[in-house]
């Protein structure tokens, strides 16, 4: 974030189809973690960035199952119509 913290969110696609604040819902193992900061988040949400590029620059690091990771292409690439960044 803009004061240099960390902040972690998780996308539930298994249960509750959310998105909130954490590491992931309590008790529950995460299949994927992705790691980036603010601004490429930003730009990958509103399409301006590609997730390969940003992986193989470093930019982006994958923890889990890299197969379920690019799995979310699809699903980042739907929320580029809908996201108010």
């Amino acid at each position: 974030n803009k004061e240099g913290q960390a902040e972690s969110w998780y996308i539930d696609l298994k249960e509750k189809g959310e998105v909130a604040k954490g590491t992931g819902p309590e008790g529950k193992k995460t299949d994927v973690t992705l790691s980036l900061s603010d601004d490429d988040f930003s730009k990958l949400i509103s399409g301006k960035a590609n997730a390969q590029r940003l992986f193989m620059a470093g930019k982006l690091k994958v923890k889990g199952d890299v197969m379920k990771a690019t799995k979310m292409e699809p699903i980042l690439k739907r929320a580029q119509t809908k996201a108010k960044l």
